[in-house]
């Protein structure tokens, strides 16, 4: 959260969430979705970087909130419909170790 702070610092130039609003930024949303996808993208790997929200939209949710889980949470609920469209049935598994060594623990089949 400490990133998206100060990415949303930078956009505005001050440490208010609540002035993270188009007519405030100081950088034009074209720019401002670029710089996002510079970031998520960047060939260093870190655990704090692959935790940021997918969109800059977001990162922008995330501040405003206070917190990630809050817009993952809300990015994770699907309609019904969606579900009837997309979803898959799972009732037939169990978690259980995997017999392939080092493999640890997956989902497998009941029938």
């Amino acid at each position: 959260l400490e990133f998206l702070k100060a990415y949303g610092k930078m956009l505005v130039g001050t440490d208010s969430p609540e002035d993270l609003v188009e007519d405030k930024m100081m950088i034009g949303d074209e720019v401002q979705k670029d710089l996002w996808d510079i970031i998520k993208t960047h060939p260093y790997v870190s655990r704090e970087r692959q935790a940021l929200p997918e969109t800059h939209k977001d990162g922008i949710r995330a501040i405003k909130a206070g917190d990630i889980m809050t817009v993952e949470v809300e990015n994770s609920i699907r309609s019904l419909e969606y579900l009837e469209e997309h979803g898959k049935c799972v009732d037939n598994i169990v978690p259980q170790q995997s017999t392939i060594p080092h493999a640890g623990r997956g989902a497998f089949a009941t029938r």
